[in-house]
């Protein structure tokens, strides 16, 4: 006993003709009685839809792919700073800078941003954006919350930059592991 599987086939006069199965085998979709439906892919709205998209996705593929450009950015800030603090410490004396304390922000700041801002966010880009494909899963738990908390880290990363511009500068702490910088001896201004 043999199972004969006809696709039906549409005919000239608008019908299905299920005639002849062997002429089925090569057959054109497009000329089927829905030949007007075409699929042209997804619609562009221009760049203010992407732009929405963007800031309210919940996607975690999208979410980890802005975690891995916004921290790779931050790696070149890092970067630059520390050019900075190497150009710096070419020669003796301040060539670079105008006094030890901005090269302390300096050091302070390509610190916390190569290790707060670069490396942690990275691997949180990574894990948005393979583990759920890894297990199979369709998407993160608490999606909203995800997304939230790269604005929240974009923020923050905003924030801790902001400082260079101001007036006391950016932070200049050091390392806090010196019994002196502890005491607070060696430092002055305003939040050190």
């Amino acid at each position: 006993m043999s199972i004969n599987l006809i696709r039906p086939k549409p005919s000239s006069g608008g019908g299905l003709d299920v005639s002849d199965p062997a002429s089925d085998l090569v057959s054109d979709p497009a000329s089927g009685p829905i030949s007007g439906l075409v699929d042209r892919g997804p619609v562009d709205h221009g760049p203010g839809h992407r732009i929405v998209g963007l800031l309210t996705t919940t996607d975690h593929k999208v979410i980890g792919n802005l975690y891995l450009v916004t921290s790779f950015l931050f790696f070149m800030l890092g970067g630059l700073l520390a050019l900075g603090i190497r150009a710096e410490l070419a020669a003796p004396g301040l060539q670079i800078v105008d006094n030890p304390e901005q090269f302390n922000q300096l050091f302070t700041m390509h610190g916390t941003i190569m290790l707060l801002l670069f490396a942690t966010p990275l691997f949180a880009g990574f894990a948005n954006a393979i583990v759920p494909l890894q297990i199979g899963a369709p998407d993160v738990s608490f999606p909203r919350v995800n997304a939230l908390a790269y604005w929240f880290y974009l923020f923050g990363g905003l924030v801790v930059i902001s400082g260079f511009p101001l007036p006391g500068g950016a932070a200049g702490v050091r390392m806090v592991c010196l019994r002196a910088a502890v005491d607070g001896r060696l430092q002055s201004g305003a939040g050190r």
